[in-house]
């Protein structure tokens, strides 16, 4: 390929025109085919837009106008034919883009790259409609595209050797940060982060709680940017319902990947999220019946900086000045507050929920069989230490230590299967969705890696299925080199 080269892309929508402005920021010609000459139109403007906030913004080495000018609108397939690679960038359908390839593959030159930014359907299904399958490979962007850091590079069996490499250096020449993976249900990010979905929204319906004190766990515990409720609403509840739907079919029906209910009930309702009228589970989940946060009460408090395992007690031993007992429990009178994930038997014991951080303001605390008065006493001594209190209401493996060990257990089981490697799916995690830290990184820290199983087991155990069934992963992470980073 020399540079500069033509650039096709396929799809006017919104990954379709964030993609054709990338590449045309890059420097390249660019053709965007749709077959509706109305959405062209519509996507020219709101590139045109886009590209003016990004010279106002100092961001373009060029007027905006200029790079608009490098893109060519057309109804008409056979404006491919000068491309060296094409981006397909429709609807997610495998029937819809099997169709495409075929006819796209008759006007494009052998040396044409094909690449499709689907985030879920294997290249092997999609390549199984051409000629040359060789030529095929995934390139994911992510929403929106001129913004978003991250491309998943994804290689099919029959992708050409060489191919991906290719690719990436060209995404890290727009401005991009490629990631490699092997071509298996939801690739990286849209494969682990199943866990956060539908691990947050089942809790949603379990515990239950308002979204926003659900959310606030996520964000003051976990250090997340957004909780499962807001982030499905920004996403729309129909396009996560589908994602997971789609690898839960191709997983065979594996129960780690099963829909939530709740999510259908929503989308059955007209409650997509942000981009419907009627707003989504944030808006729309009632609070009538819930408990809600006991207030705050004043004080001053300190935190111990060790780092919490599964748990906030290390955090709430600096505050608790009578504490004499082992790690991960502190004693109040007779009640007795141990990690999350620990034997519960004992009526005394308060489980806490976990935290990575030690200024949060927000603990999770499951009262099991405690009576009326011991829990107002651990209420109210959290409360003088300054800690809003949310009842777990007796969820087994809590929110936030449930949630890690999910995301945790598909990092590894993804590593396993030699989907990616350690690098890749941490970075792929914190680029893509933002989270605080890669599950594998998470994995890393003191005591979680074996909390996160135990409690797997745990959770296996009592909830019976496979939902929460341990990778096998965990066995060879922890002779890995990467474990002990």
């Amino acid at each position: 390929m020399v540079s500069k080269f033509v650039v096709g892309v396929i799809g006017s929508g919104t990954m379709g025109s964030g993609i054709a402005q990338v590449a045309a920021m890059a420097g390249h010609p660019v053709v965007l085919l749709d077959a509706n000459r109305e959405a062209l139109d519509t996507a020219r403007s709101s590139i045109h837009a886009s590209l003016q906030k990004f010279e106002q913004k100092g961001r373009l080495s060029e007027p905006a106008e200029s790079v608009l000018a490098r893109i060519t609108a057309t109804t008409e397939m056979g404006k491919m034919a000068n491309a060296e690679l094409v981006i397909e960038a429709i609807v997610e359908r495998l029937d819809a883009k099997q169709s495409l390839f075929r006819e796209l593959e008759s006007v494009v030159s052998e040396s044409c790259v094909l690449a499709t930014n689907t985030s879920s359907i294997p290249i092997e299904s999609i390549g199984a409609a051409l000629q040359r399958p060789d030529r095929l490979l995934g390139l994911h962007f992510f929403n929106p595209a001129p913004l978003m850091r991250l491309v998943e590079v994804i290689v099919g069996l029959k992708t050409r050797s060489g191919q991906a490499d290719e690719m990436r250096s060209l995404m890290t020449a727009w401005g991009k940060n490629p990631v490699v993976c092997a071509s298996s249900p939801g690739f990286i990010v849209n494969r682990v982060a199943r866990g956060f979905y539908t691990e947050g929204l089942a809790a949603l319906v379990e515990i239950p709680l308002p979204p926003h004190e659900l959310d606030g766990l996520f964000v003051h515990n976990g250090g997340f940017k957004m909780g499962p409720c807001a982030l499905t609403d920004l996403i729309g509840q129909d396009v996560n319902a589908a994602v997971t739907r789609s690898l839960f079919e191709q997983f065979n029906y594996d129960p780690r990947y099963r829909p939530t209910m709740i999510q259908q009930r929503l989308i059955d309702a007209g409650l997509l999220g942000q981009k419907s009228a009627g707003g989504g589970v944030v808006e729309n989940w009632s609070a009538s019946s819930r408990k809600l946060p006991i207030e705050l009460a004043a004080g001053d408090r300190t935190h111990n900086a060790e780092s919490g395992v599964l748990t906030l007690v290390p955090h709430l031993r600096g505050a608790c000045k009578q504490v004499d007992l082992p790690d991960n429990t502190i004693r109040l009178g007779e009640i007795k507050l141990v990690a999350v994930g620990q034997d519960s038997s004992d009526p005394s014991c308060v489980l806490v929920d976990w935290s990575r951080n030690p200024e949060s303001r927000v603990v999770g605390l499951d009262f099991q069989r405690t009576s009326v008065d011991d829990r107002q006493q651990v209420v109210s001594w959290l409360s003088s230490c300054g800690y809003e209190v949310i009842d777990l209401n007796m969820r087994l493996g809590g929110v936030m230590a449930a949630t890690l060990a999910m995301l945790v257990n598909e990092a590894l089981e993804a590593w396993y299967q030699h989907v990616a490697d350690e690098e890749s799916i941490d970075s792929s995690m914190k680029l893509g969705l933002n989270h605080p830290i890669g599950p594998l990184e998470w994995s890393a820290l003191p005591g979680v890696l074996d909390g996160c199983e135990a409690l797997l087991n745990q959770l296996q155990n009592k909830a019976g299925g496979e939902r929460y069934r341990p990778s096998a992963g965990f066995g060879r992470w922890r002779s890995h080199a990467g474990a002990f980073r």
